[in-house]
Order: C-alpha cells, then sequence, then structure tokens
C-alpha cells in the first residue's frame, strides 16, 4: 500500500468501528486485516509525517463520524466509541513525534456547576473533544467562578464546557438552588472579561439549560439542550483550531 492507501484505511477502520477488530478477526480466522496501531507503525516505516497522519486521517475520521451522527446513521454509543478509538490512535501517533507530541488543537477547561456527579453529557463531551484532538483541563464538579477563571486564564484555553446535570449554581449559591442560574452565568462571563480573556475563549454550556434565557443574555457563545446540538458545534470546531487566533463575545 501507498502512504495514502494507508492514510485511507487509518480514516475508514475508525469511522467502521475496527479500531481493534483485526485482532478479533485473526482469532476468529476470518482474515488478517492490521488494526490501526500497525497501520500507524507502517505509515512510519514509509516516512509519512505523524502530523499529516493526524490531519488526513483522524481528523478526517472525526469529522466523518460527527457528520454520521447528524445524519442519524450513527448511534450516540457509537459515536463516543470512534472518538475513543481515534483519541488512542492520537495517543499512539504520539508516540512517533520528536516531542511526543499529539497535535493538540488547543485547551479545553471542563467544569461541572455544583453537581455531586458528573453528568452523562460531561462524560460525552470529554471523550468527543479528545478524538477531535483538544487538552482537557478537568475542573471536576465543585470548581468556583475564581477557579475556572483562574484556569482558563493560564492554561489560554481556547473553550470553556460548563456542564449542567440540574437544577444548580457554583459552590458559593449552592444554598439558593432555586437562584436563577443566570446571575452566576454572568458573574462568571464579566469575571472573564475583567481579567481580558473573554475574547479568546468559547464558552459553551450543556445538559440542563433549563431557565436560562438564551446565550447572548448571558454572555456565553452556546447553549446546547441535547447530544444533537452539541455534536454540530463540534463539527464545526474540527478544523477551526490551526493556531489562529479568534474572537467570541
Amino acid at each position: 500500500m501507498n502512504h495514502q492507501e494507508i492514510i485511507g484505511q487509518i480514516s475508514n477502520q475508525i469511522v467502521n468501528g475496527d479500531f481493534e477488530a483485526s485482532i478479533q478477526k485473526r482469532d476468529s480466522g476470518f482474515g488478517s486485516q492490521p488494526e490501526v496501531s500497525e497501520l500507524i507503525h507502517l505509515s512510519i516505516t514509509k516516512n509519512v509525517p505523524p502530523r499529516l497522519i493526524s490531519e488526513e486521517a483522524l481528523d478526517k475520521a472525526m469529522d466523518v463520524s460527527l457528520k454520521k451522527y447528524m445524519d442519524t446513521d450513527l448511534l450516540l454509543p457509537e459515536l463516543i466509541e470512534r472518538a475513543i478509538s481515534t483519541s488512542k490512535a492520537r495517543d499512539i501517533l504520539a508516540e512517533y513525534t520528536n516531542n511526543g507530541s499529539s497535535f493538540s488543537k488547543g485547551k479545553v477547561v471542563l467544569t461541572t456547576i455544583e453537581g455531586k456527579d458528573r453528568s452523562y453529557w460531561q462524560d460525552t463531551v470529554t471523550s468527543i473533544l479528545k478524538g477531535l484532538g483538544f487538552e482537557i483541563i478537568d475542573l471536576g464538579n465543585e470548581a468556583s467562578v475564581d477557579q475556572v477563571v483562574r484556569s482558563v486564564k493560564e492554561e489560554g484555553a481556547e473553550l470553556l464546557v460548563i456542564t449542567m446535570p440540574s437544577i444548580s449554581v457554583f459552590p458559593e449559591f449552592k444554598a439558593a438552588s432555586s437562584v436563577s442560574l443566570t446571575p452566576v452565568l454572568k458573574k462568571l462571563t464579566n469575571k472573564l472579561s475583567e481579567e481580558g480573556c473573554r475574547k479568546n475563549v468559547m464558552i459553551m454550556i450543556g445538559g440542563f439549560i433549563a431557565g436560562i434565557e438564551s446565550a447572548e443574555d448571558i454572555g456565553v457563545d452556546h447553549c446546547c439542550e441535547n447530544m444533537l446540538e452539541t455534536v454540530e458545534i463540534f463539527n464545526k470546531l474540527n478544523g477551526l483550531y490551526d493556531g489562529s487566533s479568534y474572537t467570541y463575545n
């Protein structure tokens, strides 16, 4: 196979859910199709640049998988599986780079407002973003507004993702669970502006967002009520970050 065929096969196997299927096929006597890790190694031995593998195989695999999900050709668990496979492939590829880089598309600060438990939405978002090639800074479910702002600023995050698994607020507002989320979120966005980093970070809110008027009203970029809306945004993000600078609200 030439390098274009190898890259195409890496992408296709991930999209088709065959990341490790070749092992099972060999054990069952149904063929000897190489697994993705072997294809990546083969690419490197043929002097294919790791960045090209990342962009032409792994980015494409996520692009196709996201679009298949939006077209209802993939179920959400299948999309998650492919995102996890792509993330594993990125880790494998990083072993062949000089500095162990997996060609990160940027940093994402992820947090849950209040919450004693992580939400399914948050875990799903984490898997998809890792598959897309973003580096995740997970603040867990007890981060205060100040902690979130400090992390965004210190890490130089391009994306802030806030999960709302229930009617909830930051720790300092826990006692008043019925209080509207709007003042809390406005406090966050105002604090980011005061620290001079609001224009450099996209803010996405997802999960249970009842009581939130609109993204514009609370100073964030996106409010996602369901995973389809979230994936539509991630599909736009795939390829957006190329080292350029973007300005938000």
